[in-house]
């Protein structure tokens, strides 16, 4: 996950992890920059979700029964 938060002004965002938790602290020199920093973040984060939910619910297709 924290890959996938990698911001496009890598500069604005700070990300730790430590075991489950990911805190993220974004730091700009203005409030229009960090506005833009936590729309891309917000964004990233949803999409990583997404893309977690269906890799987990894909499961594998067993072969057909050949009787």
């Amino acid at each position: 996950m924290r890959r996938a938060l990698a911001a496009d002004r890598p500069e604005y965002l700070e990300t730790e992890q430590d075991g489950a938790t990911l805190r993220c602290r974004v730091a700009a020199p203005s409030a229009s920059s960090a506005r833009a920093t936590l729309d891309d973040l917000l964004a990233a984060i949803q999409l990583a979700e997404r893309t977690r939910q269906v890799s987990s619910s894909a499961t594998p297709r067993s072969p057909k029964d050949p009787s």
